[in-house]
């Protein structure tokens, strides 16, 4: 007879794999967000390109500048 895993297996499981997913892909999320949030207009964008965003970012903030606002964002993973 097979056994179930308890909630509390499942639960937990789900939150270190989101934990993971997140950590990983947290940066090029930063980085899809800023461009978006870039100029309209080609002649008043601030980035050419997901690199030129990429290296900007790292540039101003380093490693720490991919990871803001990476809190708030996890609380709201894990339960999902």
């Amino acid at each position: 007879k097979e056994e179930k895993a308890p909630i509390s297996v499942i639960f937990t499981s789900g939150c270190v794999a989101g934990a993971a997913y997140w950590g990983g892909a947290y940066p090029m999320d930063v980085v899809k967000s800023a461009m978006q949030t870039d100029h309209s207009d080609p002649k008043l964008r601030k980035y050419r390109g997901y690199m030129d965003a990429f290296r900007s970012i790292h540039a101003e903030s380093g490693l720490r500048g991919f990871y803001r606002g990476f809190t708030p964002g996890m609380m709201r993973a894990l339960p999902s």
